[in-house]
């Protein structure tokens, strides 16, 4: 019969939570936020699925969390909103506003909602990338 002195126990068991926890840790945590019109959108909506998504894409950029990599997927449409990003990315957890799936997106404002100044106001955020939306008006 094998004897185990408490010591090679204790290490074994010492490995096994270590690796235990290196296989459960999220890593890089991402997240991907979608925006659709009414009626499918709706800011009551978890915005985390394409059959759930928010209706206004503020409400997204402001569900968006620094330190996790956040992509914001905008369904094609006209959206009537001044923007104000309020988290930074960072490099290992940027934060991107684009299009869904090559949809036509148009940001337009003429009497558009927010308080923003611009159309897209993103003041002192590193790591945050708008791409494939339309501006006008």
């Amino acid at each position: 019969m094998k004897t185990i002195n408490l010591n090679q126990l204790a290490f074994r068991w010492y490995i096994l939570a270590f690796i235990s926890i290196i296989a459960i840790s999220p890593g890089n945590a991402q997240k991907t936020l979608y925006v659709a019109n009414p009626p499918l959108g709706n800011d009551n909506n978890d915005g985390t699925s394409i059959d759930t998504p928010f209706e206004n894409i503020q409400k997204a950029l402001d569900e968006a969390v620094s330190g996790v990599t956040t992509s914001i997927q905008v369904m094609g449409g006209t959206y009537k909103e001044r923007l104000t990003w309020k988290q930074p990315g960072t490099a290992n957890a940027p934060m991107i506003l684009t299009n869904y799936s090559g949809q036509t997106v148009i940001l337009d404002g003429k009497n558009a909602t927010g308080s923003a100044k611009a159309m897209i106001e993103i003041f002192e955020k590193d790591y945050c990338t708008v791409k494939k939306l339309y501006i006008q008006n």
